[in-house]
Order: structure tokens, then sequence, then C-alpha cells
């Protein structure tokens, strides 16, 4: 009974914090985003005006990340982002699923909060992927980097992305993002 009364709670919680959040960017005096595409939503999508916006693209920090790639790792994959429906964790777990029948399957290590109270976890589980897929949480920066040089190929799945600072850090250091055509 609960899990039904959920779905009309979320959708409704859902549209009370987009009014919020579309009235909160109306009442800004002044407002900053990560990117040009992100701007151009807000102006289309809130009706703000284009000269409230200022566009600051997040830095990427040339001196931590290694532009080398170490070898060995090259049928592992990376996600990096919170666990959520947004970030297309579920795209990307379903296309892994298609892949296992093959000999060899590459692997999956992700990285990020989990955001769906367990729900990916229980789907790897449910789905017998626990030896292709790693589901290593938040880790810190350094732990990150290090990741970050070992993967040879960076899967970003997202339905909407305002700057994909993953796969700029990814693309600079050399490394394939495959990434999803979104806004």
């Amino acid at each position: 009974m609960f899990r039904a009364l959920g779905q009309p709670l979320r959708a409704w919680k859902k549209y009370l914090m987009s009014f919020l959040e579309a009235r909160t960017y109306q009442l800004a005096t002044a407002i900053t985003c990560v990117s040009e595409d992100t701007k151009q939503s807000l102006v289309e999508d809130y009706g703000i005006a284009a000269e409230k916006i200022t566009v600051i693209e997040n830095p990427i920090d040339v001196q931590r990340i290694p532009v080398t790639i170490e070898q060995g790792n090259e049928r592992t994959l990376l996600f990096v982002g919170r666990l959520e429906e947004r970030k297309g964790i579920f795209t990307l777990l379903r296309a892994l699923k298609l892949l296992e029948k093959i000999p060899n399957p590459p692997r999956l290590l992700c990285l990020g909060a989990d955001m769906l109270s367990g729900r990916v976890r229980r789907w790897v589980e449910e789905n017998t992927m626990n030896d292709i897929i790693d589901l290593k949480g938040h880790v810190p920066d350094s732990e990150y980097h290090a990741l970050l040089q070992q993967c040879p190929i960076v899967v970003v799945p997202s339905y909407l992305e305002g700057f994909g600072l993953v796969a700029a850090e990814a693309m600079m250091r050399g490394a394939c993002v495959i990434a999803s055509n979104c806004p």
C-alpha cells in the first residue's frame, strides 16, 4: 500500500520542487552556471533573462591529472557520478547485461554516492552481475584520479548533464569517452 502511495507523493514532491526551483531562479538578481547549455535551459525552461546569467565553466586541474593511461585494464569501463536516474546508470547496466554473454565481457567500475536507496546494488545482485560490476561508492579525489588513470574507457550515459567534468578530465588524459547525446 505504501509503495503505491510513494509514486504519487514522489511526483507531487518533484512538481513542488520544480516550482520552487523556478521561483528561486526568477527572484535571483544574478545566476552563475557551468555551461552555455545550462544557460540556454534556464532561459528557455524558466524564462530567465539571459543578461542575468553568467557562465563560468568548471576548471580542470591539469596538475593533478596524469595524462597517461596505465596498461592492463583495457576491458574495464569507468562510470563516475551519483547513482541516480538522470545519470543513466540503469541504461548502462542494461547495456552491460547484453554484453555478459560474450566471452570475457568488460568490467564496470562505478564511483559515486548511491542516491537510489540501494536499487542499483539490488539490480546488480538480482541480475547476478557482481563479478563484472564493482560499486565502490563515493571515493576520495586521490582514489578517483588513480582509477581514472587506470581505466581507458569512461562512460557517461547521462540523460541531462550541465557540464561533463568527468568526460573532460577523461578526454584530457586520452581516455575514450562513451557518452549519451544529451542536453
